[in-house]
């Protein structure tokens, strides 16, 4: 469903699609925040949220989603923290949130991930020191 026209929010009955293993959603008009709801999606593996205009934080639920291998939130207005429940992510290779307006400093949890080869970013407000872990 990218590279659409799409406008409006995710509706929280995204939840119910329990067999969902891939969902691109980028290159919309798509906002308001990211569905806690994301994280009952357990065989998701790809999520693709780039390039809309998707706010708030990211909903700790995401750390839910164990087999997640590709995480893509760049190019959006997402703010806050960066979730440390990003570090249960154990499935993670590609990680992207690049683009955004992240706050604070990087959380070492992002070190555990032993199968992240790809991590994205740049052009957010981040700050503090890169922690030891990665």
């Amino acid at each position: 469903m990218s590279h659409n026209q799409f406008t409006g929010s995710i509706p929280p009955s995204i939840g119910s699609l329990s067999n969902l293993s891939i969902l691109y959603l980028h290159s919309n008009n798509l906002s308001s925040s990211i569905p806690k709801e994301i994280g009952k999606l357990m065989s998701l593996t790809n999520l693709e949220l780039s390039n809309n205009q998707f706010t708030g934080s990211i909903p700790p639920s995401i750390g839910s989603l164990s087999n997640l291998q590709y995480l893509y939130l760049d190019d959006n207005n997402l703010f806050g923290s960066i979730s440390v429940e990003i570090g249960k992510l154990m499935s993670l290779t590609d990680l992207n949130m690049s683009h955004n307006q992240f706050t604070g400093s990087i959380p070492p949890s992002i070190g555990s991930l032993s199968n992240l080869s790809i991590l994205y970013l740049h052009n957010n407000n981040l700050s503090g020191s890169i922690p030891k872990e990665i």
